[in-house]
């Protein structure tokens, strides 16, 4: 795993130097990475993928998040939490790609998306009706 080890090194630079292209080329490694191999790796490993994923999404900017998104939007072996992770975004241009195109996505991941979050203005209507 010392490629790995790498590539989490090269992010976690990228993000305090704030190179996108540079973060973007890491994350976009790990997820092929994980693509290639999706198939023989153990559930650990892939809980260790996961964790990683929703680490490093919640650090990068945003146009690095609408770069990867786009990239695993239509990949049907992407990291299933990599693509819940972008689903779940705020930023719309990082939902929207694997919204529409994912088939990774399940229904009840897409039911939980619609439904309101907590502290939005259609929750608290809708709060505020009852």
């Amino acid at each position: 795993m010392t490629i790995f080890s790498s590539l989490v090194s090269e992010i976690q630079d990228a993000t305090v130097s704030g190179l996108t292209k540079k973060q973007l080329r890491a994350l976009t490694r790990i997820t092929d990475l994980f693509v290639a191999g999706s198939g023989r790796y153990s559930s650990q490993q892939i809980e260790l993928f996961d964790e990683l994923f929703k680490t490093l999404v919640a650090v990068v900017e945003l146009k690095t998040r609408v770069k990867l998104a786009r990239h695993v939007a239509t990949h049907p072996d992407a990291p299933a939490a990599l693509v819940r992770a972008f689903a779940f975004d705020d930023a719309i241009a990082v939902a929207a790609p694997v919204l529409t195109q994912s088939t990774v996505l399940s229904d009840s991941d897409l039911v939980a998306n619609a439904a309101p979050k907590p502290g939005s203005s259609l929750c608290n209507r809708a709060t505020s009706n009852d």
